[in-house]
C-alpha cells in the first residue's frame, strides 16, 4: 500500500488535487513536497513526500476511494 500511495502522490502535477480518504492532496512545484488539506479544502500542513505517506497510511482504513480533482 505504501508504494502505491507513492505512486499515486508523484503522478500528480500542476494544480491537480488528489483525495486520499479524510486528505486532499496537491504537489508543491517540481518538488516531492506536498500540500495536505481537510475535506473542507483547509490547509494542514506542507510535507515532504515519505512524511505524507506515513501520514496516509495511518488514517483509518476505512478510507474513501482515491478520486482526482478539478483543479481550482
Amino acid at each position: 500500500m505504501k508504494i502505491a500511495i507513492r505512486r499515486q502522490l508523484m503522478s500528480l502535477q500542476g494544480s491537480n488535487r488528489i483525495r486520499m480518504g479524510n486528505y486532499v492532496v496537491q504537489r508543491v512545484g517540481s518538488s516531492l513536497n506536498y500540500r495536505v488539506m481537510n475535506a473542507r479544502g483547509e490547509l494542514i500542513n506542507i510535507f515532504p513526500i515519505n512524511d505524507a505517506v506515513r501520514l496516509l497510511m495511518n488514517q483509518r482504513l476505512e478510507e474513501e476511494p482515491v478520486e482526482p480533482l478539478m483543479p481550482a
